[in-house]
Protein backbone atom coordinates (compact mmCIF):
# COMPACT_ATOMS: atom_id res chain seq x y z
CA UNK A 1 0.00 0.00 0.00
CA UNK A 2 1.58 3.15 -0.73
CA UNK A 3 1.90 6.01 1.29
CA UNK A 4 -1.24 8.05 0.38
CA UNK A 5 -3.72 4.83 0.70
CA UNK A 6 -2.28 4.18 3.75
CA UNK A 7 -2.88 7.87 5.05
CA UNK A 8 -6.81 7.52 3.49
CA UNK A 9 -7.16 4.83 5.10
CA UNK A 10 -6.51 6.53 8.70
CA UNK A 11 -8.20 9.73 8.49
CA UNK A 12 -11.19 7.68 7.02
CA UNK A 13 -11.01 5.41 10.12
CA UNK A 14 -11.05 8.07 12.02
CA UNK A 15 -13.96 8.11 14.18
CA UNK A 16 -14.23 12.23 14.75
CA UNK A 17 -13.81 15.42 12.38
CA UNK A 18 -10.96 16.69 10.89
CA UNK A 19 -9.83 19.86 8.20
CA UNK A 20 -7.56 18.59 5.34
CA UNK A 21 -5.09 20.66 4.21
CA UNK A 22 -3.66 19.53 1.01
CA UNK A 23 -2.88 19.84 -2.83
CA UNK A 24 -2.90 16.18 -3.20
CA UNK A 25 -6.15 15.69 -5.64
CA UNK A 26 -5.62 11.88 -5.12
CA UNK A 27 -5.81 12.13 -1.23
CA UNK A 28 -8.53 14.70 -1.25
CA UNK A 29 -10.55 12.24 -3.57
CA UNK A 30 -10.12 9.60 -1.15
CA UNK A 31 -11.24 11.69 1.61
CA UNK A 32 -13.18 14.41 1.59
CA UNK A 33 -17.07 14.15 2.00
CA UNK A 34 -16.60 18.61 1.42
CA UNK A 35 -14.70 21.28 -0.72
CA UNK A 36 -14.19 24.10 1.21
CA UNK A 37 -12.33 26.64 -1.00
CA UNK A 38 -10.15 29.75 0.51
CA UNK A 39 -9.88 32.31 -2.74
CA UNK A 40 -10.48 36.06 -2.46
CA UNK A 41 -10.09 36.21 1.28
CA UNK A 42 -13.54 34.24 1.69
CA UNK A 43 -13.97 30.58 2.47
CA UNK A 44 -17.52 29.48 0.62
CA UNK A 45 -18.15 25.58 -0.05
CA UNK A 46 -17.62 24.15 -3.25
CA UNK A 47 -21.64 22.99 -4.20
CA UNK A 48 -20.69 20.36 -6.82
CA UNK A 49 -18.63 17.11 -6.43
CA UNK A 50 -14.94 16.88 -5.99
CA UNK A 51 -13.65 16.46 -9.39
CA UNK A 52 -15.89 19.21 -10.98
CA UNK A 53 -13.67 21.08 -8.45
CA UNK A 54 -10.38 19.18 -9.60
CA UNK A 55 -10.96 20.46 -13.38
CA UNK A 56 -12.58 23.70 -12.16
CA UNK A 57 -9.00 24.34 -10.26
CA UNK A 58 -7.04 23.35 -13.98
CA UNK A 59 -8.90 25.87 -16.61
CA UNK A 60 -7.83 28.46 -13.43
CA UNK A 61 -4.32 27.89 -13.80
CA UNK A 62 -4.39 27.66 -17.07
CA UNK A 63 -6.21 30.86 -17.61
CA UNK A 64 -3.90 32.35 -14.83
CA UNK A 65 -0.87 31.13 -16.74
CA UNK A 66 -2.31 32.71 -20.62
CA UNK A 67 -2.68 35.69 -18.44
CA UNK A 68 0.78 35.84 -17.25
CA UNK A 69 2.76 35.10 -20.50
CA UNK A 70 0.67 37.60 -22.00
CA UNK A 71 1.76 40.06 -19.45
CA UNK A 72 5.29 39.26 -19.56
CA UNK A 73 4.83 39.54 -23.70
CA UNK A 74 3.63 43.11 -22.85
CA UNK A 75 6.98 44.24 -21.40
Amino acid sequence: MECIDSLALAINSFPGGMILVSHDFRLISQVAKEIWVCDNKTITKWPLEITSYNNYFKVQMRDLTKQSSLASLKK
